[in-house]
């Protein structure tokens, strides 16, 4: 599940996103590789790789979801740009335990768009007993050799 993870945490880094847009501008400003790093990390949050708020959802079930939609909110970790015939869905389906399927389906269920790297992130964090505190920590563990390469390439630095 590790390998996949690092693979579409890989592809979503390499989109021009929130964490993605932060490490080149801040290299930009600053010619530091640590701060490019700490700014791709400081963008992540609610709405942008909200792990640790999926984890909460996958703990909390339907309801919990339902709550968040009453608010007129966003549920954390639905929301997708992957297409379904890059085939990280049925990869990553295959391994998470059968009960957080049942979760992530039942949630679905609910919902127009479907879960997305967050989401998958979040289950592996609920299959391997990561606490909530230290879950968004994950998108560093999948994204930082990303961003070293990104900077690498972008501001020629090998």
């Amino acid at each position: 599940m590790e390998k996949e993870l690092h693979r579409l945490h890989d592809i979503c880094a390499r989109r021009n996103n929130a964490s993605s847009a932060c490490l080149i501008n801040a290299y930009q400003g600053s010619l530091s590789a640590n701060n490019a790093i700490c700014s791709a990390i400081m963008s992540f949050g609610r709405v942008h790789g909200p792990i640790g708020a999926t984890v909460e959802v996958l703990e909390g079930g339907l309801l919990h979801a339902q709550t968040i939609q009453t608010m007129g909110k966003k549920v954390p970790g639905w929301g997708c740009g992957f297409e379904e015939d890059e085939g990280f869905y049925s990869v990553m389906r295959s391994r998470i335990p059968n009960k957080i399927i049942k979760i992530i389906d039942r949630i679905s269920g609910t919902l127009p768009v479907r879960p997305n790297i967050a989401c998958y992130t979040a289950a592996y964090a609920v299959a391997k007993g990561i606490p909530t505190e230290l879950a968004d920590h994950l998108v560093i563990k999948f994204r930082l050799k990303t961003w070293m390469d990104i900077l690498a390439k972008q501001f020629d630095l090998y």
